[in-house]
């Protein structure tokens, strides 16, 4: 069946690989837009983090509201108070998060919708952006990968 793959990959490294100058931008556009939707993807997994995050604290909040009432002695009152004292600003720094997190969705989402207003080519609209980077590689790929990291 590895040949079946390999004619799969040779069947569409020939249709999407561009011919002409319009369709090399559009190539590289694709490009662009695959990379910034995997850094979409990122945020909105740290958003709900952050919301995920924010939710704990709020239950450990109320845990400590009830433990502090039923804590046996001044001692253990005292460490549930400490905690419970800074537990609001925990809260709302992971509130933060979260928010800041929504804003760089936003421009994300801009940018996004920016670049495949850009893709002209019908081929690369449908087809090229699931395909390029999956079936399509350059030599330079690995080069290009380094520099991106640094």
């Amino acid at each position: 069946m590895e040949w079946v793959e390999q004619a799969i990959d040779e069947c569409t490294y020939g249709v999407l690989s561009p011919s002409y100058e319009r369709e090399e931008k559009d190539y590289l556009r694709v490009e662009v837009w695959q990379e910034y939707e995997e850094k979409l993807y990122d945020k909105m997994a740290q958003r709900e983090a952050a919301e995920v995050h924010k939710q704990q604290l709020e239950v450990e909040k109320e845990f400590l509201e009830k433990a502090m009432a039923a804590a046996p002695n001044e001692s253990i009152r005292l460490q549930l108070m400490l905690r419970h004292g800074g537990i609001d600003h925990l809260i709302c720094m992971a509130e933060n998060d979260r928010m800041n997190r929504e804003d760089e969705i936003a421009g994300l989402e801009f940018i996004l919708a920016q670049i495949e207003k850009a893709v002209e080519s019908p081929l690369y609209r449908t087809h090229g952006k699931r395909e390029i980077g999956v079936h399509i590689h350059r030599d330079c790929d690995p080069w290009l990968k380094k520099r991106k990291e640094q």
